[in-house]
């Protein structure tokens, strides 16, 4: 039998990029105790790399998250195997700051899928072996609304693995046909929503059926429900993992203070500010500061569970047990498997049925 762990964002900077205690005691034994850890690395990592000119290229598109080189330690410290680096961020600081990514995993061990230095190597799954199996993974960045900066990696340009279905299809058969086991890691959703886009679900049920062994989703910044298709799971978000408060600038990129001074009288913000007019301290509301750790294993049958985590408000990642948000959560898996899910999606929108829904989940809950 082999032991997984799927977890969600990881951005290994902001405020902890000097904090060595960055798990509880029970999160990193609970993490040791799996053969193989598996993250969606959502940060541009480098130093003196300009910014993604197509992002900054617009004031609404600023929303830059860098990391230093130092916070790939972060990754090692958790003894993360595997990555996806298909997202809307590692290609914040260029082509330049994918390659050197690229480069600082590499040189670590630590293996990588989604995006590469042209369109062969970003679609490459990343493959290791276990206990004399063979498991490959396999990301995907899934286009979605308000993105205006793809970056498809080409023959001749680096970029990110941009999912498309038929393709994806073709992968997951190619992959299983190769390895024992294949799993898929896409960004997608709507972000800061619990409610997974009925396209997705529909792509899920796809990957499944073409032979991937689980799919687990990233983006939300929220934890969204989990189903079982085919008896494989799907994770449809696993929410934030390490992702931690941050200074943002006034042009709405990270931003690392040089000295503690420039510190003095740093406002505090909840939101993502479109036109700050200071530098302010980005704090994650409380729902978005909470994951899920996704424990499955592996051999005659697949097996799943997962554990709820948290980033506390001193940025120390802790387990969290929250009956509530299990119980919306079962909720939601099972409206999921309705044949009328798309409907209620949509419906969700209109203020007055979203709030007659709010009230059915608030009694159910």
């Amino acid at each position: 039998m082999i032991k997984l762990s799927f977890v969600g964002d990881f951005f290994p900077g902001g405020v902890i990029i000097d904090q060595d205690d960055i798990c509880s005691a029970e999160v990193i034994s609970f993490l040791q105790e799996v053969d193989i850890r598996v993250a969606t690395l959502e940060s541009a990592i480098g130093e003196g790399y300009e910014f993604d000119e197509e992002k900054m290229s617009n004031p609404m598109w600023r929303n830059i998250i860098h990391s230093p080189n130092r916070g790939i330690d972060k990754l090692k410290q958790l003894n993360i195997n595997v990555v996806t680096l298909a997202n809307n961020h590692i290609y914040d600081l260029g082509s330049k700051g994918l390659l050197n990514v690229i480069s600082l995993l590499d040189n670590l061990g630590i293996l990588h899928c989604g995006a590469g230095i042209n369109a062969a190597e970003a679609s490459k799954p990343a493959v290791l072996e276990c206990n004399g199996k063979t498991l490959a993974f396999l990301g995907y960045m899934v286009h979605f609304k308000g993105w205006r900066a793809p970056h498809p990696a080409t023959n001749f340009t680096s970029g990110l693995n941009i999912f498309d279905l038929e393709k994806a299809i073709l992968d997951v058969k190619k992959a299983k046909s190769q390895y024992d086991y294949v799993f898929v890691l896409p960004h997608w959703g709507d972000e800061y929503s619990v409610w997974p886009v009925p396209k997705d679900v529909y792509y899920a049920k796809n990957l499944i059926m073409a032979g991937a062994d689980g799919v687990f989703g990233s983006h939300t910044h929220q934890v969204q429900p989990i189903v079982e298709i085919a008896g494989k799971p799907v994770f449809f978000s696993l929410g934030n993992f390490i992702f931690p408060d941050f200074y943002m600038d006034t042009n709405r990129t990270t931003w690392y203070p040089q000295k503690n001074s420039e510190l003095a009288n740093i406002p505090m913000t909840y939101e993502y500010e479109r036109n700050p007019t200071q530098r302010l301290l980005r704090v994650w509301p409380d729902n978005n500061r909470k994951g899920i750790i996704g424990l499955v294993k592996v051999g005659e049958q697949i097996n799943y569970e997962h554990r709820l985590v948290i980033m506390n408000r001193s940025n120390k990642l802790v387990f969290l047990q929250d009956a509530k948000i299990e119980r919306k959560l079962g909720i939601l898996s099972k409206i999921l498997k309705t044949p009328f899910y798309s409907f209620i999606y949509k419906c969700k929108s209109k203020r007055k049925i979203s709030l007659f829904i709010s009230r059915v989940l608030r009694k159910l809950v």
